[in-house]
């Protein structure tokens, strides 16, 4: 989605946007992405309508909007795209930790399954 902003008149011949226009054109992209299985970030609701989280020039994301964004978007792809953790699962595979709760599942007889 488009994010979050709380400057609609200050650039010219950009300012004929608002709120509402944003919400609407947000609400497409939700459309688009059901319609045809995209992953989506919503960026304008990780922001929430803060703005503190807005640039001075009340556009763009501050350094901590910015990483609201990317935390939003990072959430979006490794919840659709799971060989993201193929390498963490590799690296706790061989854990002091892993060895014993994964035995205790077995023997709780849960193990562990990979599921993807």
């Amino acid at each position: 989605t488009v994010f979050y902003m709380t400057s609609w008149r200050s650039f010219s011949p950009f300012d004929k946007g608002s709120a509402d226009l944003s919400l609407r054109y947000n609400d497409c992209i939700r459309g688009l992405c059901a319609e045809f299985e995209c992953v989506l970030a919503d960026v304008w609701s990780a922001e929430g309508g803060a703005d503190w989280l807005i640039h001075y020039d009340g556009v763009h994301a501050n350094s901590v909007g910015n990483m609201v964004i990317a935390h939003r978007i990072f959430e979006a792809l490794a919840q659709h795209a799971s060989g993201l953790t193929n390498r963490t699962f590799q690296q706790d595979r061989d854990t002091e930790y892993s060895r014993e709760t994964t035995d205790a599942r077995a023997e709780a007889g849960d193990p562990f399954r990979k599921t993807w």
